[in-house]
């Protein structure tokens, strides 16, 4: 059993256009990077999570992921919300099971308000059940909540998928300021998590006894939350260097400054994703985002 403790996002209103749900997740169109699996390998070759974003605006919550599958298994993704009330499934280690029978639990804080799962069937190749799941205080109702799209073979099973719900659906008048999120690759019933984000210290990376153990996790991740001095939340911008290169995680499209030790700036580029700088001098370079406290260095190797 996998009890989870979600990974903490602000999620405030964005200014551009909102992602298209055509089951190709593009950067550009304002996704959000939650995080990236933290298992190589995950439950095997077909059933290895990538990365997961989000998006939101006034009227819509947007959830995608991508895999790193090489082989089509039979499988279910799960995605939990749990908006910060005190309302939602736990569950008890060892014996409750959750909305689609498979032995996962959380955390008291987080409880879960809303699962969203898909299953997909290798046989035919394709995802054939999806469910918004809503916790009553002791049971769940199983309603066809928002759109969903995605990219596929049937050689590699799921291979990107985004969706979108409307706020309404989720029973909230007004979008939540802050919301926790998980995600999570299962088997059929009775089955437990095999990779999941953010990272559970209980899942071993390809162990095949993880689809069935009965683990507790206790770890929590949490992204930060940036606040102004008035007490607003304002958008999260995170910078990691990479090899090469910057890795942007913004929910707004940001300017980054590179500049030279002496001082001289040779680059300004705005983006939201990864910023490729292969290209420059070998060395050690300073980088700054306008508008945000993110500064620091990046070194290019060749």
């Amino acid at each position: 059993m996998k009890r989870f403790a979600l990974m903490l996002l602000v999620v405030v209103p964005v200014l551009w256009a909102a992602p298209v749900i055509d089951g190709t997740i593009t950067p550009s169109d304002g996704w959000v990077l939650v995080g990236t699996s933290q298992y190589p390998t995950g439950g095997g070759v077909g059933a290895n999570l990538d990365k997961f974003y989000y998006y939101r605006d006034d009227t819509y919550l947007y959830l995608a992921f991508s895999t790193l599958n090489t082989q089509s298994w039979n499988t279910a993704y799960g995605i939990a919300l749990d908006p910060g009330d005190a309302f939602g499934y736990v569950g008890v280690p060892g014996v409750d099971q959750d909305a689609w029978n498979r032995y996962i639990t959380f955390d008291n804080p987080p409880s879960v308000n809303w699962e969203f799962y898909w299953y997909w069937d290798a046989t035919t190749g394709a995802i054939t059940a999806f469910d918004a799941c809503q916790w009553t205080g002791s049971g769940w109702i199983y309603q066809d909540l928002g759109i969903f799209a995605y990219s596929s073979s049937s050689g590699t099973g799921v291979e990107q998928l985004e969706y979108r719900v409307a706020w309404t659906d989720l029973e909230f008048t007004t979008p939540p300021d802050a919301i926790c999120l998980a995600i999570w690759i299962a088997g059929l019933e009775n089955s437990s998590a095999v990779d999941v984000i953010p990272q559970d210290p209980t899942v071993v990376d390809g162990d095949p006894n993880e689809w069935t153990d009965t683990d507790d996790q206790l770890g929590c991740t949490q992204a930060p939350v940036v606040v102004s001095e008035t007490g607003t939340a304002q958008p999260v911008v995170k910078v990691t260097p990479v090899l090469n290169g910057l890795q942007v995680a913004s929910d707004h499209p940001v300017t980054v400054e590179i500049y030279r030790a002496n001082g001289q700036k040779v680059l300004t580029r705005t983006v939201s994703g990864h910023l490729d700088l292969s290209y420059l001098d070998r060395g050690v370079y300073l980088y700054r985002v306008n508008g945000s406290p993110e500064t620091g260095k990046v070194v290019i190797v060749h």
